[in-house]
């Protein structure tokens, strides 16, 4: 038992509340024996869980996918949902950008404040530093011996050329 706790207690921050985030909202009230009460929505919960595991199967399009597409389209969903819950428990407005990816966001708020002198995303918080936990794919891959192969880099790279070529046809600065 002590060795499954060495091993999962850094899980333990990612599971608590986060401070200074309600996670209940008032939905509407109700009268009870002639007292309004308020009726709460928690932000997390079975509820949340559950229909969490009900969408899980829907990230994934289709029957099959190589490993990599697998991946990618389960981090992609799980990045969507987590998104949408935490703009459903603390209220804010969906952002007009139609991208769950932090690094194109980063770059469209750096050019959008080079321009307009104000993020396009104002509530955009990067992603917490990477901690080497395996996830999906690379879990199951590391645990049976295997080599998770990830086209991540090449993609990056493409991406950052063609934002180097924009970024010189609007004459900016360097950031």
């Amino acid at each position: 038992m002590l060795t499954i706790w060495a091993e999962h207690k850094k899980h333990a921050p990612c599971i608590q509340d986060v401070s200074g985030v309600p996670l209940y909202t008032i939905t509407r009230h109700i009268i009870k024996g002639g007292v309004q009460l308020p009726v709460f929505r928690c932000a997390r919960g079975t509820t949340s869980l559950d229909s969490f595991h009900l969408h899980l199967a829907s990230f994934i399009p289709g029957t099959s996918a190589n490993a990599v597409n697998f991946q990618a389209y389960l981090l992609d969903g799980i990045t969507r949902w987590n998104a949408a819950r935490a703009t459903e428990a603390t209220g804010t407005p969906k952002a007009n950008l139609r991208t769950f990816d932090t690094r194109l966001q980063n770059q469209v708020n750096h050019l959008h404040q080079a321009i307009r002198h104000k993020d396009i995303v104002p509530d955009f918080r990067p992603p917490a530093e990477y901690t080497g936990e395996h996830f999906g794919v690379q879990y199951l891959y590391k645990n049976q011996g295997k080599i998770y192969v990830c086209l991540v880099r090449t993609w990056r790279s493409k991406l950052m050329k063609d934002m180097k070529i924009f970024k010189k046809t609007l004459n900016l600065k360097k950031m």
